[in-house]
């Protein structure tokens, strides 16, 4: 049989041909633990991933593995039991790692990215501080959201002395954090200082307009409980003035008026919001519902026609950094894993 050679698994042009070649090359170098590596990694990409655990935590047991290369094999298995998914052992094989990283930023990230989506909030800002160390590196903008989740968690832990020190701690790092002036203000709610929560709010509206979705849901929130529901028509207003083209704002002022009852306000700001986004279907909904309430049938025909051409829906939110859309609006980007990127 001919030999095979690294080149020739390079070039494969299928991945099917690359793990049989890989097969293959394993079988002729069985101390190659790269190669092993890597066929671990391709069967957890074909959907196997339990097999891909096996194979990567046979590697573990060679004691005369480099530490590089170890941390290589932890990587792996990491990312297997992700994929699988079986949290507590991403967890555990996590801690694992932590001990062997040193100064390993590869394995370090990886490991925030799982303590984040985990929200493990306090263990990732410690390995969040360890990278930036290691990097010589600041970033209060991430360090001001680790700290306002830290916070978030406590106060709902009943310990608010802790929690509104870290919230205090991510707007010193970051004066203009948003989820630490959104935390905060949902503290002061829930203690009745409405006038510090309204306050932070329309901080964010002003200094981070591109924040208002997850704002507007809280005021509506605060304002409903209060009786005082009608206040949000002007504060919608005022956003409105300084930025006419948000369509987000402009549909939430109609549903504002069609729950008051307004309903030729609401039919007026549903067609703006139509002038600036054609295909949203939210808006085209509710137009039609509006239009059938009127008995205006030409026109909501004309709208359900527009609807069922419409083969992809392009309302929602979307991250700036990856492209990728959700339907309801994050902090963080499940699929890049970065901060305050979806507007």
């Amino acid at each position: 049989m001919e030999k095979l050679q690294y080149s020739d698994i390079l070039i494969s042009e299928t991945r099917k041909e690359m793990v049989d070649k890989l097969e293959r090359f394993t079988r002729a170098h069985p101390t190659d633990m790269l190669a092993y590596l890597k066929l671990g990694d391709l069967e957890r990409e074909n959907g196997s991933s339990k097999v891909a655990t096996r194979l990567h935590k046979t590697l573990l047991a060679n004691p005369s593995t480099s530490p590089e290369i170890r941390r290589r094999i932890y990587r792996s298995i990491i990312r297997d039991y992700i994929s699988i998914p079986d949290y507590e052992s991403t967890i555990s094989f996590c801690k694992e790692l932590e001990k062997i990283a040193r100064d390993d930023v590869s394995s370090l990230q990886l490991i925030d990215e799982v303590y984040e989506d985990n929200q493990l909030w306090n263990e990732a800002l410690q390995i969040r501080q360890r990278i930036l160390k290691l990097k010589d590196a600041t970033d209060n903008t991430t360090l001001g959201i680790l700290h306002s989740f830290i916070g978030k968690e406590l106060l709902k832990q009943g310990k608010g002395n802790e929690g509104l020190k870290h919230l205090k701690q991510s707007l010193k790092l970051d004066e203009l954090c948003v989820t630490g002036m959104l935390f905060l203000a949902e503290y002061y709610y829930g203690k009745n200082r409405d006038k510090e929560a309204i306050s932070l709010f329309m901080k964010i509206l002003k200094e981070m307009p591109g924040y208002s979705t997850p704002v507007f849901e809280r005021l509506e929130k605060l304002l409903y409980e209060k009786g005082r529901f009608s206040e949000m028509v002007t504060i919608y207003e005022n956003f409105l003035n300084d930025h006419p083209d948000h369509s987000p704002t402009l549909l939430s002022l109609a549903l504002l008026y069609k729950k008051r009852g307004d309903d030729a306000q609401a039919v007026d700001f549903l067609k703006r919001v139509l002038e600036l986004d054609s295909k949203n279907i939210e808006a085209i909904k509710e137009l039609v519902q509006l239009y059938l309430v009127s008995k205006d049938s030409p026109r909501a025909t004309e709208l359900i026609d527009q609807l069922l051409h419409i083969l992809k829906p392009t309302t929602g939110f979307r991250c700036e950094n990856c492209g990728h859309r959700f339907k309801d609006f994050l902090f963080r980007c499940p699929n890049c894993k970065k901060w305050m990127t979806i507007k």
